[in-house]
């Protein structure tokens, strides 16, 4: 099949489902499929990332400072914001449209195949697929490291199939209350289902999710680094173009690290990953600061264009909702705010979170709606705004009001409508490309 042909395959399989909690067969099915593959997984060490904010920004700045060192690094994340492709890259390099083809070529009968043996559970889900291909494409390709990102929560998450050499787990707040639970105490646990026997555990969990952390730990004989006690991080400034602070790791210490990425909390994620990497590989700190100063990740306080100043940010939870509010000031202290956010999140806990450095509101959605809070209603939680369900339309609305009032504007909660929007830009990127004009979105 070609690459269209393999999106096509790949849209037949069912999607991720809040029954996932009840369907504790899950792991065996993706264990099974991956054995049909022959268990590409287990060719490469891995670092196994959980955790309700910043799993993404650690996974990444994990995989960048991995590459400097010159160690030939899988990243697999989600979701994607773009293109599927996203989800497996080796080396910071996007898997190709036709590798991509291959590997649902070969896939494709193997998911049916698991669906006979396992026909309580039925055919690999759109997730699990692509995770499989990830793995192959990784051992394909002679990974020697795959740093792997969970897609939810961790004890029943297809990913969990990896004995990682070193697990981490950024934080626990609550989300996706639905499937993991209600309180902290039991999302705490499933997050910490991917710590394994022997495996070292990296974690900036605090209070009691850090207690049902450290339990685990202790009794799969798990050394474990935490933040505040083997994790050191101070001097934290931040500023419009980035972070620096210094970290103290085990008796080494790095001092004035330079982050392209913006807020505290980014700095917090640099910890963490440099101290997985540290376990892993034995870190030359010229070869740290250099990927440190140039990391990039998509959609975390990304800046689309200055005038007016057009930020993203895939805050979709409250806890990430309320990190983006406290960086936010950085910039300006009013916002025009596009706002769209998936069906099963705390739509009034982000709402809440933004409102004191909102301008004005635009309620929106994705350009798939029937995933989305109805805009109408968000506007009804938040008490004012505008709502406009077009994505399209609603950011040069909001880009507009952002002009006329002198105030920045912000994309964000859900990383679906801040990926697409960002798509928007891409677009007039190229169009403009060989014109002398800036990509504006306007």
């Amino acid at each position: 099949m070609n690459y269209n042909a393999a999106l096509r395959f790949l849209d037949t399989l069912p999607a991720e489902g809040a029954n996932l909690k009840a369907n504790a067969m899950r792991l065996e099915r993706m264990h099974l499929l991956l054995k049909l593959l022959g268990n590409p997984h287990r060719r490469y060490q891995a670092i196994h990332v959980a955790g309700t904010a910043g799993k993404g920004s650690t996974c990444a700045i994990a995989a960048q400072l991995l590459t400097a060192h010159g160690v030939l690094t899988g990243l697999h994340s989600s979701p994607h914001l773009q293109t599927i492709r996203e989800r497996m890259s080796v080396d910071g390099k996007k898997i190709s449209e036709s590798e991509f083809a291959a590997l649902a070529t070969k896939i494709e009968p193997l998911c049916k195949r698991v669906a006979k043996q396992l026909p309580k559970f039925g055919i690999p889900t759109y997730y699990e697929a692509t995770l499989a291909m990830a793995f192959q494409h990784f051992a394909d390709n002679g990974v020697k490291i795959a740093v792997v990102e969970t897609g939810l929560g961790g004890a029943l998450d297809a990913t969990n199939v990896l004995k990682p050499k070193v697990a981490v787990i950024t934080n626990v707040g609550l989300d996706h209350t639905e499937i993991l639970g209600h309180t902290i105490a039991l999302i705490a646990k499933d997050k910490a289902g991917i710590i394994k026997r022997g495996a070292i555990v990296v974690t900036g969990a605090n209070g009691s999710a850090l207690k049902i952390i450290e339990k685990k730990a202790l009794k799969n004989h798990a050394p474990i680094l935490r933040l505040g006690n083997e994790i050191l991080i101070d001097s934290v400034l931040c500023d419009a173009n980035g972070s620096t602070f210094c970290l103290h790791l085990l008796g080494k210490h790095f001092h004035n690290l330079r982050l392209s990425l913006v807020g505290p909390y980014q700095a917090v994620n640099a910890g963490l990953a440099i101290a997985a990497c540290s376990k892993i590989i034995k870190l030359d700190e010229k070869k740290v600061r250099k990927p440190l100063a140039t990391a990039f990740v998509p959609c975390r306080l990304e800046i689309m264009q200055r005038k007016p100043l057009v930020i993203l940010d895939g805050a979709h939870n409250p806890m990430k909702a309320r990190a983006l509010a406290a960086t936010l000031p950085l910039f300006g202290h009013k916002f025009v705010f596009v706002v769209g956010i998936s069906a099963t999140k705390d739509a009034a806990g982000i709402i809440r979170a933004l409102k004191p450095l909102a301008a004005e509101f635009i309620f929106t959605r994705g350009s798939d709606g029937k995933r989305f809070y109805p805009p109408q209603e968000l506007k009804a939680i938040a008490g004012m705004g505008k709502v406009e369900p077009n994505l399209r339309k609603a950011v040069p609305l909001a880009l507009s009001i952002a002009l006329r009032r002198k105030v920045p504007a912000c994309v964000t909660g859900s990383l679906y409508v801040a990926g697409e929007a960002r798509g928007f830009w891409a677009k007039a990127a190229a169009r403009s490309r060989g014109k002398g004009l800036k990509p504006h979105y306007l």
